[in-house]
């Protein structure tokens, strides 16, 4: 994951003689910071903090989308878009969009619906608080997957002028992009799934594997 997202990073970097345009420039720097973010959250994973994960995927999905909205945008309209609202704008690009923010959102916001997934009640007189929990910080990690996906589709979106070859979308005949079936991060999400499946229907909540 870390090397797919600074090639693509390089990738963008190398290119040379961009136009002098604010929403190109602003969507690019966004998404270079994004880096940083994509670092965090692989040390979440690693140490199962999957609230914590999820709260930095919200973060990272939300900063794609507005990438996507602001790269043909200057001046006062540029500075109006906000990561919150440009969720719908990029489902046109990426149809699940919408989906993967709701269940970010679902697993980002603790709430009383979710403390079944936090508490340990098996002691009624001092109830504890799961910190970490692999099982369910499988589903982040897929989450996790599908973030990078989205970071390589945008960014060729965002770059698509200056690309001579597209690795994650295709032109469409009317000459925009649309996502490319055959890519190697939606194989990634593909081999996933089954271990996601067989991870959630496990009883075992301390020691799953993944």
């Amino acid at each position: 994951m870390r090397l797919a997202i600074e090639k693509e990073s390089e990738r963008f970097r190398s290119i040379p003689n961009k136009a002098d345009h604010h929403g190109l420039f602003m969507s690019g720097c966004a998404l270079f910071r994004l880096q940083t973010s994509f670092s965090t959250a692989r040390f979440l994973l690693r140490q199962h903090y999957w609230i914590e994960l999820a709260c930095i995927e919200k973060l990272i999905f939300e900063q794609i989308c507005w990438s996507y909205n602001v790269r043909h945008l200057q001046g006062s309209k540029l500075y109006a878009v906000s990561p919150t609202s440009a969720v719908k704008a990029f489902k046109n690009l990426y149809p699940d969009a919408g989906i993967i923010y709701g269940l970010l959102n679902d697993i980002a916001h603790i709430s009383p619906r979710r403390s079944k997934d936090y508490l340990d009640l098996s002691d009624t007189k001092a109830p504890g608080v799961f910190m970490v929990s692999a099982k369910q910080t499988a589903k982040c990690a897929f989450l996790l997957l599908v973030l990078v996906d989205m970071f390589q589709v945008c960014s060729e979106y965002v770059y698509r002028d200056y690309h001579k070859r597209f690795l994650y979308t295709v032109r469409g005949k009317d000459g925009g992009l649309r996502l490319k079936a055959k890519r190697k991060t939606q194989t990634a999400i593909q081999r996933f799934q089954p271990r996601l499946k067989r991870i959630e229907s496990d009883e075992d909540d301390a020691d799953v594997p993944f």
